[in-house]
């Protein structure tokens, strides 16, 4: 089932015919609108943009929710780090009445950017190929050819999956053992797997942890 915050990868496989898909890179498309016009991308980072859908092609019964979240997601420091839009989605706006014309202006802005040539490519695929993106990122739109018919397989993937992923395939090539992995930050695999002694300390305060537990 969906989750209110997306998924970090998204797929599609073209099981039959051939899919036409839009990719833009949502990135590229907030950070020019931060330089072009800063107004904007801080009412699209402050405020959020109220959506709901309503599923109904679940056995269980129809999901329904709504939701309330910033076109684009910044950390503490006003780094971007997800880019969450989808217009066909969107419910009336709740921002605040003096902010409403600036926020309508943004998201009409943010729009006629994410689908101009300037960042806006075209791919096709074709029967067996699959395409995966960074759904944080990447922003999506897929279409048929008219007069033929298609298949297309979608799924989607955590981050916590994605990342636990990753962190043990450069376990298993750094040669990490798992019982020293717990807690070590990914990109401090390598420093661990070339010093033995890392390890050893490692290991001697788990044991430690273990004989006052």
């Amino acid at each position: 089932r969906p989750a209110l915050t997306p998924r970090k990868l998204l797929g599609f496989h073209c099981a039959d015919g051939q899919g036409n898909n839009s990719l833009t890179d949502g990135f590229a498309v907030a950070y020019a609108l931060k330089e072009r016009k800063p107004h904007l991308f801080d009412l699209l980072s402050r405020h959020g943009m109220a959506a709901g859908r309503r599923l109904e092609y679940y056995a269980s019964g129809p999901l329904m929710f709504d939701t309330n979240h910033r076109v684009l997601n910044t950390d503490a420091d006003g780094n971007l780090m997800r880019v969450q839009y989808h217009e066909s989605y969107r419910t009336p706006l709740t921002v605040p009445y003096e902010d409403f014309e600036g926020y309508f202006e943004a998201l009409a802005t943010f729009y006629e950017m994410v689908h101009s040539p300037e960042f806006q490519t075209h791919l096709s695929v074709s029967a067996g190929q699959l395409l995966i993106m960074n759904n944080w990122r990447t922003m999506h739109g897929r279409a048929g050819l008219k007069g033929k018919a298609r298949t297309i397989l979608g799924g989607t993937v955590t981050r916590e999956a994605f990342y636990s992923a990753v962190r043990t395939m450069e376990q298993e090539e750094l040669g990490v053992p798992p019982e020293v992995e717990c807690g070590v930050p990914t990109a401090a695999y390598p420093y661990v797997a070339a010093r033995p002694e890392a390890r050893l300390r490692v290991g001697f305060n788990d044991q430690q942890r273990a004989a006052s537990a």
